[in-house]
This record gives structure tokens, sequence and C-alpha cells, in this order.
């Protein structure tokens, strides 16, 4: 069992009250009896010492998978992520909830209701800062697999993951991608948003005996998917993801296929003309996820194309897709203005930059308050390539304007472009606090400027997610808000953004990033303030995700710090001699925690030295 799957699971809100119903309410609590859970050598998530062999590997895979794609069928959640989510999560059914409860998954027993009925059993041993010790009973294994893929794929959190999962195996996307991209969607649902979780569920379903980056041929859990189907044989199939058939399409297009049902080694492209008797060559790509880019711009005229794509085993030609879209490719204007794009925001000195066609032999510039009657010209610029500064500050007022090119054959007017752009000499608001690539924890205070806003909205997104969270809005300078990190959000990299208002018009935005670390880790002895002298041990507890803890001290209020050691094996301590090297008073000490290489956490007392 994955044993953060407890922490997690009752800090994930709205997550756990509908998946496991509520703790606090009053309800019926048939109890299993408890068993005294065994030998202290026994970690608490972890599977029987000794426990699971090869053989019993093997074994637990083959029964689980047909329980999994009976799920998958009946529900439709993947039953390949199913059987390497209950091998992760049970030890191979070899954890204590695994053995007593039949619970593969680790879900957490909050209410008959919850449960559908069924009993509830008490892990004794869970540490207290993992709330909440029951775990649903489950009659069997199968009744264990069957309950969690029916959740996955009703919750309403969930439902939507699932049904894209179906839809991706409907359309022939490849399973793998269709696999992986259920199990990030399910993470990101909430059901585990543990830093580590879905590269720990990818490895094992490319290896569920070694789990590993690296996907095994013979051990891989994805040929368990889709439940009836897609586990071997050699009907090739080969489906053209992008673009999709009928689009019109311009410029960089990104022509992109998926392959499944058998052994495939290369994929090759080709485009030509509706009619045409031959294809063109686009190149091939011998790796999923297989693509190339298709160039119209300037090569293709406008009109009706098709697209080919070919699945190949070595030499042999095993699958074909053709589509048809429509290339539509904007005709070549006198001129265009490149640079500053229509809606930017600029200030000082702007640089606005042009592309013409070839009579064009000068390019006059203008501007004008967007809405006003005149232009202002700027200037002309007769040599290529053609373009002109535009000094904003402290000339031009902030606030919206237009720009315009006017693209002349010497005295002939060819054309013209413009844009609308935003002056901002002044930053419509800024993020002060906290400060990019900080640090942050518990609760964070963002603070924000913006001088000529009446309120700021606040929002806050993973780095690289695509949509923002409000976090909510002030209305009253000095603007700000509480970002609350612990325990709602996991450690990792976040981007924090504010948006300036004046009434429903928005002035402008600020992003930082920031990395959040709320510590796993405590100084556990000595105290904070305790007086210490001679041999003394320094002794940290960790959550169990952290593989080794390093220790340090230094004067207090002393810059460096001194790195005592490292300890990779849990109880995390280390030894500082004090006496006779450590001069009396007042010292810092420190532990840090690391997950691999990255540090996850840390702690600091201060004590006093006196020898």
């Amino acid at each position: 069992m994955k044993a953060l799957r407890s922490l997690f699971f009752s800090l994930t809100l709205a997550l756990t009250a509908a998946a496991c119903g509520r703790a606090d309410s009053t309800v019926d609590e048939p109890v299993v009896e408890e068993n005294t859970q065994g030998a202290t050598d026994w970690g608490c998530y972890s599977p029987k010492p000794g426990h699971p062999t090869i053989a019993e590997k093997d074994t637990f895979v083959s029964a689980i998978a047909v329980f999994a794609q009976e799920a998958e069928r009946t529900y439709g959640a993947p039953a390949a992520a199913l059987t390497a989510m209950a091998c992760n999560e049970s030890g191979f059914g070899w954890t204590r909830i695994g053995l007593e409860a039949n619970n593969l998954f680790g879900w957490k027993w909050y209410s008959s209701a919850s449960a559908d009925g069924r009993d509830s059993w008490t892990l004794t041993c869970q540490p207290d800062w993992d709330p909440n010790k029951k775990y649903v009973v489950f009659a069997d294994k199968r009744d264990s697999v069957l309950f969690v893929a029916s959740k996955l794929a009703s919750l309403s959190w969930y439902k939507p993951v699932t049904a894209r999962y179906q839809q991706d195996v409907a359309n022939g996307v490849e399973i793998r991608t269709a696999v992986n991209r259920w199990v990030a969607g399910i993470q990101q649902a909430g059901y585990n948003p543990y830093v580590s979780y879905i590269q720990k569920t990818e490895s094992f379903l490319n290896n569920y005996r070694a789990p590993s980056a690296t996907y095994s041929p013979d051990f891989n859990l994805y040929r368990y998917s889709p439940a009836g189907g897609g586990g071997g044989g050699d009907e090739v199939w080969i489906s053209i993801d992008s673009p999709s058939s009928g689009a019109t399409v311009s410029g960089e297009v990104a022509f992109k296929a998926s392959v499944g049902g058998g052994t495939v080694t290369e994929v090759k492209f080709f485009s030509r003309a509706t009619g045409a008797a031959e294809w063109y060559g686009l190149g091939s790509d011998t790796s999923a996820p297989y693509e190339k880019t298709w160039s119209t711009t300037h090569w293709l005229a406008n009109g009706t194309y098709e697209l080919m794509a070919e699945a190949w085993n070595g030499s042999t030609k095993k699958a074909t897709g053709v589509i048809e879209v429509q290339v539509r490719n904007a005709e070549l204007d006198p001129i265009s203005i490149v640079s500053p794009t229509s809606g930017a925001q600029v200030s000082g000195s702007v640089s606005i930059a042009t592309e013409v066609a070839e009579s064009v032999d000068s390019v006059a510039f203008y501007s004008r308050r967007a809405g006003a009657a005149d232009w202002y010209q700027l200037g002309t610029d007769a040599s290529a390539p053609f373009s002109w500064q535009w000094q904003t500050d402290p000339w031009v007022a902030n606030g919206a304007y237009e720009l315009r090119a006017v693209a002349l054959s010497g005295t002939e007017e060819l054309g013209e472009d413009v844009v609308e752009v935003q002056v901002a000499n002044v930053e419509p608001v800024t993020i002060e606090s906290p400060s990019d690539g900080a640090q942050v924890s518990g609760a964070v205070t963002i603070s924000a400027a913006a001088d000529a806003a009446d309120s700021v909205t606040f929002f806050s997104r993973p780095v690289g997610a695509t949509d923002w969270y409000q976090l909510g809005t002030d209305s009253t300078a000095p603007f700000s808000w509480q970002w609350q990190t612990d325990p709602w959000v996991a450690n990792g990299a976040y981007e924090l953004r504010a948006v300036a208002y004046t009434g429903t018009e928005e002035l402008g935005e600020d992003v930082v990033e920031v990395q959040v670390l709320n510590s796993l880790i405590t100084i556990e002895s000595p105290a904070d303030g305790a007086q210490v002298a001679g041999a003394v041990t320094v002794e940290a507890s960790a959550h169990e995700s952290v593989e080794s803890v390093t220790f340090f001290s230094r004067p207090a209020g002393a810059v460096d710090w001194y790195q005592l050691g490292t300890d990779a094996t849990a109880p995390f301590s280390w030894q500082w001699q004090t006496d006779p090297w450590v001069a009396n008073g007042a010292y810092e000490l420190r532990a840090v925690a690391y997950t691999g290489a990255q540090a996850v956490g840390e702690d600091a007392i201060t004590v006093s030295v006196g020898n």
C-alpha cells in the first residue's frame, strides 16, 4: 500500500467527503475485531516481512487483473491502472489492511453509508499525523477492485476522467497514452496529490515485477486494457489524431497519429492535393508519440488536401489512415505590423516592426489615441527591414492607442495595417510579496501594489497547469490575500497571479513563481532551548517519504551552516560531539529532509552548549 495515500486522503477536502463520507456524522459503526498488528519490525504501511516474492507478485497480478478487467467492462476505469494501483498501494496484497480487510487501495471508512454498508477495520499502528485509522472491509479482493472502480467512474470529480479514457479507447488512442492520461487525470482530480504518484503508478504499469521507467514487453500491465481487447495479437490499427478530418488548417500543422493492436516499428506520413496521383513524403517517426510537422505556408496553394499515415512493422505495412483537410493560409498583404501585436501592453521605447511585399520601398508610421479622428505621423523608414522607435515615456499618457503603418512605392500608397496597444509606463499591478522564486509554507500573505486599481483578484496554479484557481478578491488598498498552503496544497512549484481592476475593466496583471515547502520533518531531541553538553544525540522524526536527513549546526546568528553528517536510515539521528570541539554558547541545529536529491522540508532549533 502506498502509505502517503493515508496522509493525503484526509487532506483533499471534497474528495474524502464525497468518496468516503464524513467522519463527524452520527452513524452506525459495525467494527471488525482489531488485530494487535504484530511485530515491531513490520512497518505500519509496509508489506509483511519476507513478502511479496516474485511468485506471489505473479499470482496476485493474475488474480487481480481478472477482477480489474471485469471492473473496466462494468464501470469503464482502465483495468491496467487498477491493477497497478492495487500492486502499489497494497504491497501485492501483503499490507495489514490488504490481509485483514481485503483493502487494496487504502480506501478509508467514514460511515456505513459511504462504504455502501461495509464494515470498518482499524489500523492501530497508524501514526497520529495520519488522521482516521479506519479502513473499509471488503468481502474479498474482487469486492475491493469493483468498489473502487465504481467510485472512480461515478464520483463527480473522477467521472469526466474515466469518460475521457473510454472516449480515447473508442477513438483508437494508443492504450499506454490513454491509461497514463487517466492516471494523471485522477491524480489532478484529487485521488492522491503526492508529487510522485503518477511516476510511481506508471513504473508499476511498465514492469510490475521491478517497477521502472522502462517498459517491459513481458511484465507490463498495459496488456490488460482495454478489457476484452488490446492484449496481444497482430490486429494493428492506426488513428490520425491531429488535425481532425475536415479541419481547416494553416501555417505549421502538427500531424499526429497513434497506433495499437500489434507491433509497430515506424509510422510514415504523407500529403497530397485531393485528386492528385502521387503522395508527397513528409518523413517518418519511430517512437510514440508519432508526429511530423506539415508546413503549408508559402509551399501550398489554398485548397483541399489528403493526409495519410502508415503503420509499418519492419518492411511490412500493417495499417493505413487517411483524412481530408482544407488549407487556408492568408493571402500576402502589402504590409503587416508584426510587433507589437494587437492588444499588447507596451511601455518605454517601443519598436514597431513590419513585414512587407517586395514592391514596398518605404513605410510611414503613425499613432493616435484609440477612437481619435486624426493620426500623428511618427516618421518614415526607407530602408528594409522597415521599423520605427516610438518613444512613449514620458511623452505618451497611459491608455489605449492605435498604431498604423502605411506601405509606399514611391508616392503610391500600396496598403496599410493597424494594431491597438495599451501604453502602461507605470505597472498597473506588482506582486511585492512573496518575491519571485521564494520558498513559502503555511499561511502565505500575497501583497500587491496597484495605485490605479480599486480591486485586485488573486489566483494560483501549479507550474505547467493550464487553469488558474481563484483565491479571492480584495477591494481595499493595500491589496492582499492569505493563501493557506498547509495542509491543502501539495509541495512543489506554483505560480501566483494578481489581476488589477477599475470597476470591471482589467488594468493588468503580475505573476511570480514560488516553491511551496511545508515541512515533513521535526527535530524531536534535544528540545528547543535545551542546555546540552558532551555527545549530543540529535534525533528527527520524518514522514515515511523521506529517504535521508542531513544535520547541520552553527553558532546562533552566524550566516553559514556546518554540516555534521547524513543519516539514510530511519529513525534519523546524529551524534554531535560538543566536548572539546564546540565552545560554550548558543547554537542552532538544523535537519533537512530529502527524497532522492530533492529537499522536501527542514526544521531548526536553538540550544545552549555548556560543557
